[in-house]
């Protein structure tokens, strides 16, 4: 949906439903996609805390916030790892 500019990640919140979904194999695998999105996570982590917001709110933001950038960052590596096994095998 960020591709299509229907949404961006500025803030993104969740409430934890589990939900199948059905997504192609590569639709989150392209190291350009991933890059885009762990761009926004280290904005998010840089951002300066919410007066308004109280200090458990800004708490939560702030540790979705890093966690979100350690997915991107981890799947970063992930994606590396698997062109390298198909270079290699």
């Amino acid at each position: 949906m960020s591709a299509e500019g229907l949404i961006t990640l500025k803030r993104v919140m969740h409430d934890g439903t589990k939900i199948k979904a059905l997504a192609g194999n590569n639709s989150l695998r392209r190291e350009e996609r991933i890059r885009e999105h762990l761009k926004v996570a280290e904005e998010l982590v840089r951002l300066t805390p919410d007066e308004e917001a109280s200090p458990r709110v800004e708490k939560a933001r702030q540790r979705a916030a890093q966690e979100k950038k350690e997915r991107m960052e981890h799947a970063l590596l992930e994606l590396r790892e698997d062109q390298k096994d198909k270079i290699a095998g």
